[in-house]
């Protein structure tokens, strides 16, 4: 019995919990302020690793495969639930994975020049989406709403729910395509991008679950433009920290 519940368990899991995070939009920015931040040498092999294409180019590869059958056990890679002021390494582990295993098991794979060109392609993809994945809060989520795919209200008079409206919601509407996202916010100093790439997954993680009390101050289950105001340079100040860091990881991996 207790089998059967946790495979139904899954399986609802499976079916509610949107791993889009940031949306088609902003993993692309995520990809296109990486690739700007390279350096010449990493840009290069990472050009050779993708068969010349541009990191923002690759950013949604992981989500166009989840409806694959063979690919249904990568569903635990995108998120970590974890609760209230627990640290990485004493959270009860999913035995398939989780964001943070996946963005270190990745990392090796990737600085292993001795592995086969698919094995690292792929670890490549896989990074600059979960790159883009661990800052958004959501992804580093609460299990009892699955990340806030529970929490169902309008976006704009829409029906909708709170982690979609962060992968989607908040960036969608500036109404601007991921190029011109990326220009608009793309202003940071060489010590703010040194700060950012000074730190790790589990920094990452911690810093994740502090913003989660931010996006849960829900005024009413009709959000619209106060919670967009409220939020908006927030995302992208997030989406631009990605990218940064994602390029010092992969300058710190391939260089």
């Amino acid at each position: 019995m207790k089998n059967l519940i946790a495979a139904l368990l899954v399986i609802f899991f499976s079916i509610n919990h949107n791993l889009s995070a940031w949306g088609q939009t902003g993993h692309r920015v995520v990809g296109h302020i990486a690739q700007q931040y390279l350096d010449p040498t990493v840009a290069k092999k990472v050009s050779k690793i993708l068969d010349g294409r541009k990191l923002s180019m690759v950013a949604n590869w992981c989500d166009h495969i989840k409806s694959f059958k063979e690919h249904e056990h990568t569903f635990w890679w995108h998120f970590i639930n974890i609760k209230d002021g627990v640290k990485y390494h004493q959270a009860k582990h999913q035995k398939n994975g989780d964001i943070i295993e996946a963005i270190e098991r990745f990392s090796k794979t990737l600085s292993n020049s001795k592995l086969d060109h698919s094995a690292r392609q792929e670890s490549l993809k896989w990074l600059v989406h979960l790159l883009g994945d661990i800052h958004q809060p959501l992804h580093a989520g609460h299990a009892k709403d699955q990340g806030g795919n529970l929490i169902k209200l309008k976006w704009f008079g829409k029906e909708s729910n709170l982690h979609e409206v962060w992968d989607v919601g908040l960036i969608d509407y500036q109404n601007l395509s991921f190029t011109e996202l990326s220009d608009s916010i793309n202003f940071v100093s060489v010590k703010q991008v040194q700060d950012w790439q000074d730190s790790d997954v589990y920094d990452w993680l911690d810093e994740a679950m502090t913003y989660r009390s931010r996006v849960y101050d829900l005024k009413s289950k009709d959000l619209s433009y106060v919670y967009q105001a409220h939020n908006v340079e927030f995302v992208n100040h997030q989406l631009l920290k990605a990218g940064v860091r994602l390029a010092g990881v992969l300058n710190s991996l391939l260089k």
